[in-house]
């Protein structure tokens, strides 16, 4: 059997490379490292209801595109998933996912 790549013993692969809309204009906030946005993407797949994901980024994950990403734009994202516990109101525990983006290209003729 071919194997296209193999991970060594206590090797870790968490790489996620996805295309979506816009569902809204990215939502600056503070971060650790200096300001960030989120934003959530539909994926193009077909599923009832669309799948929305959860997508975080920094101002220099952009690569100066960071004006003209918009809501209802296509884009492409290159990150790692990153998972989050916290307690909700209510005591129980809750688990976020979102996609934590190195990249953020515009997708599409309007790309250029």
């Amino acid at each position: 059997m071919t194997r296209l790549f193999e991970l060594g013993e206590g090797s870790h692969l968490n790489s996620v490379w996805l295309e979506g809309t816009l569902v809204a204009d990215p939502v600056e906030v503070p971060g650790e490292g200096g300001p960030s946005c989120r934003f959530a993407i539909v994926s193009p797949w077909a599923s009832d209801p669309p799948s929305e994901i959860a997508i975080e980024a920094t101002a220099s994950a952009f690569d100066g595109n960071r004006s003209r990403i918009r809501g209802g734009r296509r884009v492409r994202i290159i990150g790692r998933l990153r998972q989050r516990r916290r307690a909700g109101d209510d005591g129980q525990i809750r688990n976020e996912v979102a996609v934590v983006s190195e990249l953020v290209e515009l997708v599409g003729p309007e790309a250029g």
